[in-house]
């Protein structure tokens, strides 16, 4: 919960009341207005631990307050997922990479999908293992390492314009899917010439839209969000040539989506991250 002014001032109720290991006790007894005074100054230097120039005869400056997650310790993840630096899992990867969180990044291939499903939530990868329970759903995953990297808009309304981002990732890759597991070549193709003249830019339109239209350098804010990540990892895919029958800068056009796509390829960690998993950026040059 919100503190309230007397918790800035003077710590918790617990800590007001004494609770704390070493905190000041309130008196017993009585005392008198001077007294009383005196002694909720002594309590309230304790609990912030400064001293007030002028006022508590010190210069100390008030310590920077605690991450919320400074008193926790690390979880133990392990991310799994196919062999690919792409997919539903690049982005939970670049949001633990780039908040220097420890993961374990295990890549599994055919022969170890079997075996690998067994411990599957609902049988389909990514997955992701928080001190041994067993997740599943990428979104929520992403959702999950944000908030461990502070990669989550706190405000309600850019918070909105993250999750957009991560919607509209999906309805991309609902567009694609079908044409990824279509086994009559020719149908292929022709799914793939419609998802190319037609469908990818009408989607990928609405996006740049949103994105020209929201005020922010980047999806969701001035600071790179998990939103920003699903739309590398969409931009990526799109470019990498992987999609035969759809043009490699078919979103190369979208001025805001390449901004936000180089943004994410260029960010210290996603470079060393990218170097150290032998991926090869596609992202155009300026």
């Amino acid at each position: 919960t919100e503190p309230t002014p007397q918790d800035r001032l003077c710590g918790p109720r617990q800590e007001r009341e004494g609770v704390r290991e070493g905190a000041p006790q309130t008196p017993d007894v009585p005392l008198g207005a001077a007294a009383q005074g005196a002694a909720l100054l002594a309590l309230a230097e304790a609990a912030l631990s400064i001293s007030i120039p002028g006022l508590f005869g010190g210069g100390r400056a008030s310590p920077k307050a605690p991450e919320l997650r400074s008193n926790k310790m690390a979880p133990t993840l392990k991310l799994t997922y196919f062999n690919i630096n792409g997919g539903r899992a690049q982005p939970i990867r670049l949001c633990l990479a780039m908040g220097g969180v420890e993961f374990e990044d295990i890549r599994i291939t055919g022969a170890d999908l079997p075996e690998a499903k067994k411990t599957a939530p609902m049988g389909s990868f990514p997955t992701l293992e928080v001190d041994g329970k067993m997740f599943c759903q990428s979104a929520a995953m992403l959702r999950y390492c944000g908030k461990l990297t502070g990669m989550i808009p706190t405000d309600d309304i850019a918070a909105l314009h993250c999750d957009q981002m991560l919607g509209a990732y999906d309805d991309i890759a609902a567009k694609i899917g079908p044409s990824l597991y279509e086994k009559d070549q020719d149908k292929k193709m022709a799914m793939r010439k419609e998802l190319a003249e037609t469908t990818l830019p009408t989607l990928l339109q609405y996006v740049e839209n949103i994105l020209q239209g929201n005020g922010y350098k980047y999806s969701a804010g001035d600071e790179l969000t998990i939103g920003d990540l699903v739309l590398y990892a969409a931009f990526i895919w799109l470019a990498g040539g992987i999609l035969e029958g759809i043009p490699k800068d078919i979103a190369y056009k979208y001025t805001k989506l390449v901004a936000i796509a180089r943004a994410v390829d260029e960010h210290p960690r996603v470079v060393e991250w990218n170097e150290k998993t032998g991926y090869k950026s596609v992202i155009p040059p300026p």
